[in-house]
């Protein structure tokens, strides 16, 4: 649920300043929040767990790809939300798309299993989508 609200705040906070700042210096402050947060958890509640290790090679690559992911979702996003996009079609069309993407990658390239309601749900992603850019 905590993620459920942070994804929602996300998407409202990236259209309320979308019109007042560079999309630039918009996601560099969205990273640099998100620096600040990470690391006084990280001083001040991080409790080490025996065989836990702090980080490996792969989880230190990922956590950077994550890092450039979000890159990727800040710019566009806030540069849409200056030129007009609607939070009802911009929010809802790149998480149901985002979502439907993921679905198929674990699919087809981690092998996950493959089930009539996952396939329903692709299909409905794609159809929300499709509604979501028509609608006036």
């Amino acid at each position: 649920m905590i993620a459920l609200f942070g994804q929602a705040g996300y998407d409202i906070a990236h259209k309320l300043v979308g019109e007042g700042i560079n999309s630039f210096l918009g996601a560099a402050i969205v990273g640099t929040t998100e620096i600040i947060l990470s690391l006084f958890y990280f001083l001040f509640f991080y409790k080490p767990v025996a065989g836990d290790p702090l980080f490996t090679g792969k989880g230190l690559g990922f956590a950077v790809m994550i890092g450039v992911c979000a890159w990727l979702i800040d710019v566009p996003l806030l540069a849409s939300y200056k030129a007009g996009f609607d939070l009802t079609k911009a929010a809802p069309f790149i998480v149901t798309g985002a979502l439907t993407f993921s679905t198929l990658f674990g699919l087809a390239v981690l092998r996950e299993s493959v089930t009539d309601d996952k396939l329903l749900g692709i299909v409905l992603g794609i159809v929300s989508c499709y509604l979501i850019l028509r609608s006036g």
